[in-house]
């Protein structure tokens, strides 16, 4: 879909159809490299939802200050991956989409950690040089402090 609207959009400008403005030039530029990071996807899932709307799109700043100060790194990156308006939130709020991650530690359910186990780097060496695998998975799952987190960690 994007690519299709980004090609009709040159062969406009191409054939003096259309002017394109600076700020519409720079919106797909902030597209293109939208979807180079997380996929077309997530340019078709927009929200309709009233909360969403209200509450992030429409009043920014409240979000900004109230909400997203809450959220840990982990639960950013979740909220980054939802679609283009969250990319765009992060953005206003200056918070960095691509240097976030995902800290074991600060997962707050079995099914957050059981995503992160599903997409970790198995067998690639940490920032530490510790060569990751279920010794090191548990061991940062052993600083959540849940007893029932390790529990489901053993034996995946």
């Amino acid at each position: 879909v994007f690519f299709h609207t980004f090609q009709t959009h040159a062969t406009n400008l191409k054939m003096g159809k259309k002017k394109v403005s600076g700020n519409a030039r720079r919106k797909e530029k902030e597209m293109r490299e939208y979807v180079s990071i997380n996929g077309e996807a997530f340019l078709e899932s927009r929200s309709s939802s009233p909360l969403w709307n209200g509450l992030v799109l429409h009043h920014k700043d409240v979000f900004v200050s109230h909400v997203l100060p809450k959220l840990n790194r982990t639960d950013r990156l979740f909220f980054s991956k939802v679609n283009l308006e969250s990319w765009g939130v992060l953005k206003y709020a200056r918070v960095d989409a691509s240097e976030l991650g995902i800290v074991v530690w600060e997962c707050a359910s079995i099914s957050t950690l059981e995503w992160v186990w599903n997409n970790m780097p198995w067998g690639e060496k940490d920032d530490g040089g510790s060569v990751i695998d279920q010794t090191l998975f548990c061991m940062h799952v052993v600083l959540t402090n849940k007893l029932e987190f390790l529990k489901w960690a053993r034996e995946v």
